[in-house]
């Protein structure tokens, strides 16, 4: 989904770049892909890279876009929004929940390569909503998702839940 998204904005912006992080078994088909598409010199796939060194990828991010069908709180997102990278991402699981529309990044409908490819070149051709979305998004990271933010909120939902 995200090639194929990333594809068609790629037509329209031919200096974009992708970068996929991480490894797997579908990498062989993800290069296929990528070259089947006509995009393989405009995609990076680094693979396997540590937790202690993915925040330069999400610093140097225009935008941070997840293509997940299911995924229920995906860390990844947080990781992109505090280091102020706004986010696109799909209305799966509690992902509504954790990305406010249009205050922190983008949600389209999971699945539509349509609307991830309009939310991808809105961002991507203005810089200001960008900066916008992502210096919000930090503000969201740190003060709800945090591990003391995460505490207190869950000792105050065990508090209501025995008074």
């Amino acid at each position: 989904l995200l090639l194929s998204a990333f594809a068609r904005v790629h037509e329209e912006m031919p200096t974009a770049n992708l970068i996929l992080v991480g490894d797997g078994p579908l990498r062989e088909s993800l290069v296929e892909t990528t070259e089947t598409l006509g995009i393989s010199d405009a995609v990076q796939m680094p693979g396997y890279v540590d937790q202690n060194d993915l925040t330069p990828y999400y610093r140097g991010a225009d935008v941070f876009a997840l293509s997940s069908r299911f995924d229920n709180h995906p860390i990844t997102l947080l990781e992109a929004m505090a280091t102020g990278t706004p986010v696109v991402a799909p209305t799966v699981g509690s992902i509504p929940e954790m990305v406010d529309d249009g205050e922190v990044g983008h949600l389209y409908p999971e699945g539509s390569e349509d609307e991830l490819t309009d939310r991808l070149q809105l961002l991507l051709g203005d810089n200001d909503r960008r900066d916008q979305l992502g210096s919000t998004g930090r503000k969201v990271a740190v003060s709800r998702y945090t591990w003391s933010a995460q505490a207190k909120r869950l000792a105050a939902e065990f508090h209501s839940l025995v008074s």
